[in-house]
């Protein structure tokens, strides 16, 4: 466990003092901050701030997740640090459960940044019973949302091992996170329905609708993917010996 708290905080140092922590925040925030005005103003309070700001947070989660997990081990290539990363004497597993610890706790980090959009900025910019959040249904939300950034960063992670450009590993990502909803909802995998409507657990979990279902499938299926990961590590390091 002391072998991936160093590398993880390593990966978290690197990420701040190279900006780009800073910069993944910001345009994550400018994003979904225009996208959730101009959801407020479409709903007209239909739906309550809370479930809407969880709704729109399960869409673009998978965008953040991708990003984060981007540089995980192509900036290790292209710094000429991956080969000797991958002959020190620590396991594969840690590493790769040190590297998706960073990008885990970093976009955690930017959504407890964005979560402070319906208590500070709502109320700004509107009023009455619209400017209303409630906390707990905002603590809801935002705790189904941590469970599918496991799943996510876990899934960035794996694809990370697999390429070795940033542009490639986000492409892949991208088209992980889009496609696998859409495939899931197309041949309506029941199993595999949390997935498939991730924007639903989000709204249902902040409407203080709770299913243990959601929260197995993604507690079973990031553990799975960092598990190939590590083997696709070890897959590397029997090519390079």
């Amino acid at each position: 466990m002391g072998k991936i708290r160093i590398i993880a905080s390593r990966e978290l140092r690197g990420h701040r003092a190279g900006g780009f922590a800073h910069a993944l925040a910001a345009g994550y925030l400018f994003l979904t901050g225009a996208l959730w005005l101009r959801a407020l103003h479409a709903q007209e309070g239909t739906l309550a701030s809370a479930a809407l700001w969880a709704q729109l947070h399960a869409s673009c989660l998978p965008l953040l997740a991708v990003c984060a997990t981007a540089r995980s081990f192509a900036a290790e290539r292209q710094q000429g640090t991956f080969d000797l990363l991958m002959t020190t004497p620590v396991p594969h597993a840690d590493i790769v459960a040190a590297k998706w610890l960073a990008a885990y706790a970093l976009t955690l980090w930017t959504l407890l940044l964005a979560a402070l959009a319906p208590v500070v900025a709502l109320p700004v910019v509107a009023t009455g019973a619209a400017a209303e959040t409630s906390l707990p249904a905002l603590a809801a939300g935002f705790a189904a949302l941590a469970l599918q950034a496991a799943l996510w960063t876990a899934a960035g992670i794996f694809i990370a091992t697999l390429f070795r450009s940033q542009v490639f590993v986000a492409m892949a990502g991208l088209l992980f996170t889009v496609a696998l909803p859409f495939g899931l909802r197309f041949f309506e995998l029941a199993p595999l329905m949390p997935l498939a409507s991730p924007d639903v657990v989000a709204v249902d979990a902040a409407c203080g609708v709770f299913s243990l279902f959601p929260a197995v499938c993604y507690a079973t299926l990031a553990p799975t993917l960092l598990f190939f990961a590590a083997r696709a590590l070890d897959l590397h390091f029997y090519r390079i010996r």
